[in-house]
This record gives structure tokens, sequence and C-alpha cells, in this order.
């Protein structure tokens, strides 16, 4: 039950694009310069663990797994890499937007490099929590 509860707070996999572009277009000081889909992980699996989602076009992969898509139990990783471009200031106010939705979405990488002042380039991964295994592609 707080499981459901919690996933229930956090941005379903299948908005996460939208969300994070509606996000921009609130603020009009970022381009959106990549938009990238990652794979999916269970969570606490071994680093190794490969899912659907990581092996997909790999007809071997597809094979061996008897289970129908979804039926495996556990809680799963969702996660996008989005490139950005803006000012610092412009690029801090699009992560504090991000913190401030009711929906949540969680991020656990971020870098900056300086293009040319006040130009700014931010890749940062986001990703949502879910006990579906499927998963957009972008």
């Amino acid at each position: 039950e707080r499981l459901a509860r919690f996933e229930a707070g956090m941005v379903p996999p299948a908005r996460m694009q939208a969300f994070l572009q509606g996000l921009l277009a609130r603020g009009g000081a970022v381009e959106v310069i990549g938009l990238k889909t990652l794979p999916v992980t269970l969570v606490g699996a071994p680093a190794g663990d490969k899912t659907e989602a990581a092996a997909q076009g790999s007809a071997t992969a597809a094979k061996d797994k008897p289970s129908a898509p979804g039926s495996e139990d556990g809680i799963y990783q969702h996660g996008i890499e989005i490139r950005l471009a803006g000012s610092y200031n412009g690029l801090l106010n699009y992560l504090a937007e991000l913190e401030r939705m009711p929906q949540r979405v969680m991020w656990n990488s971020i870098s900056l490099t300086v293009e040319k002042h006040p130009r700014n380039v931010m890749v940062l991964r986001v990703y949502t929590l879910s006990l579906d295994r499927n998963w957009l592609v972008v």
C-alpha cells in the first residue's frame, strides 16, 4: 500500500517526456538540445543485470525470456537524459521548478559546462520509479 502511494506521487513513465517539456514551456529561457531514453533497470538488481528494454533488438534475449512483458515483480527505474542550454540562472531556475513540482521525478546525475559565456550546457539524468517495466522510447 505504501509503495502504491509512493508510485502515485511519481510522474508516470509514459508522461515523463511531456512532463519535462512542459517545464520548459513555462520558462522559455532554456533550450532542449538533446533527449535520450535510458534503459529500464530493476531497482536493487546487480549492475550487470539487463532488462528487456536494454536488450531490445536482441532476438536471442527475447527468445530466452519466457515471461510475458510486465510479469516480473519489482520496482523499475525509468530514466531520461536531457541536454539543456541556457544561462546559468535559466538552468538553475529549471532545476528549482523541477524540484517544486507536485509530481516527483528524481535525478541522479548532472553536469554543467560553459560553451561560451553566458551559454551553458547542462546534462541532467532524471528518472521515475514504477511497478511496471514497460517504458516509452524517445
